[in-house]
């Protein structure tokens, strides 16, 4: 049952992955056209769908990264808020500053990705 909940997960992944950049590649090209460029709720759209592509390729990127640098800590871990650098230690090793940093950074361009999306929708609505 594992190997099974593993393997659909991975196909339904990398099917939403891949249509979903092949998705916001088309709608980039369509609002991109001449008579939609003067718009505009177009602006507000095509950074809606930069944004989607951002939140929709952080994850797959992060994997990458882990693979492709597997002594990065700030990588393969999350770290919690709090103000306490010498508390905070993982299995083997303490989290340096940089780690934290990092780590925070990637959150939070994860939540503003996402958030900015939704906006920029609304403003194209308005």
């Amino acid at each position: 049952m594992n190997s099974l909940t593993r393997y659909l997960n991975i196909n339904i992944n990398l099917f939403y992955l891949i249509f979903g950049n092949i998705g916001n590649l088309l709608k980039i090209c369509f609002f991109l056209q001449k008579p939609l460029r003067s718009l505009p709720c177009t602006i507000y759209i095509l950074f809606a769908t930069i944004s989607d592509f951002v939140t929709l390729n952080n994850l797959p990127v992060l994997q990458l990264l882990i693979h492709l640098y597997p002594n990065y800590h700030w990588i393969k871990v999350t770290v919690d808020w709090s103000n306490y650098e010498n508390d905070s230690k993982l299995i083997f090793y303490t989290v340096s500053t940089y780690d934290i940093f990092m780590c925070k950074m990637r959150s939070y361009l994860h939540m503003l990705s996402t958030d900015l999306s939704s906006q920029m929708l609304v403003f194209a609505s308005i």
